[in-house]
């Protein structure tokens, strides 16, 4: 099996490149019925897609801090990656692999060939890469690209 890619680059530059990419998440609902987007690459989805953190709400409220399809930007699906349950925390590492799972179910149900995640947990989360990015390289096939600012 080949194994995920690693990058430099800015995920807001792969909509319409790639077919899916990914904004890191948290589980926290406010009471307007909002996801908390509130730093990093969540705050960046939601200044330029204000209904994602509406619409993530929603699912996680129903479902649980699982990824989920937010959107559709031309052929670009946008697809929650939570890294964290609660965002004053640290990212935790088995959510992240959980998270990871999923996206791969997600990505072979879309038949989506190209997937970028911002490098995840390893911002704000506070996680280090190189213990992230072990575990991830066995269950992210080389169609998932990992960037890193």
């Amino acid at each position: 099996m080949a194994y995920m890619k690693i990058e430099k680059g800015d995920i807001l530059n792969y909509i319409g490149v790639a077919d899916m990419v990914c904004v890191t998440t948290n589980g926290i609902i406010k009471s307007n019925g909002e996801l908390v987007m509130g730093a990093g690459c969540a705050l960046e989805f939601k200044n330029r897609f204000p209904k994602i953190p509406k619409i993530l709400g929603d699912k996680i409220k129903k479902s649980g801090n699982l990824p989920y399809v937010a959107g559709k930007v031309g052929e670009t699906y946008i697809v929650s990656f939570p890294t964290k349950n609660n965002y004053k925390d640290s990212s935790d590492i088995n959510l992240i692999v959980n998270s990871a799972k999923c996206i791969v179910e997600i990505a072979d149900y879309l038949k989506a060939e190209i997937v970028c995640i911002p490098s995840p947990g390893t911002g704000f989360g506070g996680l280090d890469k190189e213990e992230v990015y072990n575990k991830l390289r066995h269950l992210l096939d080389d169609r998932f690209i990992i960037l890193e600012l």
